[in-house]
Parts: structure tokens; C-alpha cells; sequence
């Protein structure tokens, strides 16, 4: 008998933006379970990027804290709300954010410890 067993990480995730906050699915929040910060940058190739910054490493000042956004990571999702990094968010990649919820699929590149997030195409309801 073959079996196959299902795998939570093989899910997609998905990032959910506002204009307020921005929310990972179970599955996307993963990577961010054990931290309390992350960097948040745009690629070359424009995606964004999110990356989470160890307790150690916020605490001792390994990375400057005017570039850690706080997380806050729940049973099935996380987020980051700041108003202002929505904003930058949204004028760096022409988007415009609202109350309504506009979603982008996930990718989480482990080598690197990076969740990416292309911003150019939205993942449908």
C-alpha cells in the first residue's frame, strides 16, 4: 500500500495586506514563530521580503532597530501592523491598500531564511 501523507509546510501561504497591517496564514508565519521583530526589504526582481530577526540578535543591536518592524504571531496567522510601513509598502510597488483585503501568494526561501512575497500578482479570493 502507497501512502501520502499531507505536509502543512507544502501549503501555500499567503499574505494579506491592509492598509493598516499586513497578516501571514498559518503556513506563511511559520519562519516567524520564535521571533519578535523582522526586516522587511524589497528584492531586485520586486518582491517583497520579510525576515525574522532572532531575540538575540534585536537584543544586543546586531540590527539597527529603526529597520525591525514587531510581529505578533497567534494559533493560524501573524502580523505586523504599521500604518506607515503599509504606506512605503504601497508607494514602492504602485499598490493601493484599503480595508479590503488584497492577497499575495508566499514563498519561503529556507536557505536564506527569507519569506518572499511577489507583489505582482494578486492571488485571487
Amino acid at each position: 500500500m502507497e501512502i501520502k501523507w499531507f505536509n502543512e509546510k507544502k501549503q501555500k501561504g499567503t499574505a494579506t495586506f491592509y492598509e493598516s497591517n499586513l497578516t501571514l496564514n498559518a503556513v506563511a508565519k511559520i519562519p516567524f514563530e520564535k521571533c519578535e521583530h523582522v526586516r522587511v526589504g524589497v528584492d531586485s526582481s520586486g518582491s517583497l521580503l520579510l525576515k525574522p530577526i532572532s531575540f538575540d540578535d534585536y537584543n544586543k543591536g546586531l540590527i539597527p532597530k529603526e529597520e525591525c518592524y514587531p510581529i505578533v504571531t497567534h494559533s493560524s496567522y501573524a502580523r505586523i501592523s504599521s500604518t506607515s510601513l503599509l504606506s512605503q509598502i504601497a508607494n514602492a510597488f504602485n499598490l493601493q491598500f484599503s480595508k479590503e483585503p488584497t492577497r499575495f501568494e508566499t514563498i519561503y526561501e529556507e536557505k536564506e531564511g527569507i519569506l518572499i512575497i511577489p507583489l505582482n500578482k494578486e492571488r485571487s479570493k
